[in-house]
């Protein structure tokens, strides 16, 4: 045999392990990639949850927040001195008043406070509306009156209600003063006493309607009915008013 053809074999053998060695080169590569790959995978799932866990935690926060900001403010809730809630006759849906009536004067010089004579204190807005409603009826189909008699009625939680509002003057004052405004309490009184939501609301009412200009800075107050429940009432308002406001 001769020395070209014993090196054949040989050089086989070195193609052969030039490539395996290659092959193996790939093989490793592709799990180098895979392995890549995985990893990044196993990242992108951490990243995921993480911003998933913090969005959580921004919820709990945020409600813990509001949660906490609603209980320290319960039973304040009349402490900005430009909001209170009022309700238009539109929103509780008042009957269009059956004949004209006498214009107000402003800014009003007197306001009236009375009574409903309401059997009931109503619970929540739509309740408070129907009763707001019966007074309606009852003063314009018993009474014969154009409108309600009241220019605003409050109600146990505060909420005043428009009636006659700042436009036209209440029957009670006729032939009395032409810059009047009467305001009904919607409330039977079940404790003798008024609600600090009555009281905080009416306050603020009244504040903002001498800063519109609606309302005189040195308003007189009449009260018509239970003295001794309206009359404390008023004993809270002027002392929350410390120029002349209200006497």
């Amino acid at each position: 045999m001769s020395a070209s053809e014993l090196r054949r074999p040989i050089l086989g053998n070195n193609n052969r392990n030039q490539s395996y060695s290659v092959q193996d080169n790939i093989d490793n590569g592709q799990a180098s990639f895979l392995s890549k790959i995985c990893r990044c995978a196993e990242v992108g799932l951490q990243v995921y949850e993480i911003i998933f866990v913090v969005i959580l935690l921004l919820i709990f926060f945020a409600g813990l927040v509001i949660g906490t900001y609603l209980l320290v403010t319960e039973g304040h809730e009349w402490k900005d001195s430009r909001v209170y809630n009022l309700t238009s006759r539109e929103l509780w849906k008042a009957h269009v008043a059956s004949s004209t009536m006498p214009k107000l004067k402003l800014p009003v010089q007197r306001v009236l406070f009375l009574q409903t004579n309401s059997s009931s204190s109503c619970d929540g807005k739509s309740h408070c509306a129907k009763l707001v409603q019966e007074l309606q009826c009852k003063h314009m189909n018993e009474w014969k009156l154009p409108d309600i008699i009241y220019n605003f009625v409050i109600t146990t939680d505060g909420t005043i209600f428009e009636g006659r509002g700042w436009n036209f003057q209440t029957d009670l004052s006729i032939g009395i003063s032409d810059n009047a405004i009467a305001i009904g309490f919607l409330d039977n009184f079940r404790f003798n006493s008024s609600t600090i939501k009555q009281i905080e609301s009416l306050k603020l009412f009244l504040n903002t309607s001498v800063l519109d200009r609606k309302l005189e800075r040195c308003v007189k107050t009449e009260i018509w009915g239970d003295r001794r429940i309206l009359g404390n009432i008023v004993k809270k308002i002027k002392e929350s008013w410390s120029r002349c406001d209200i006497t």
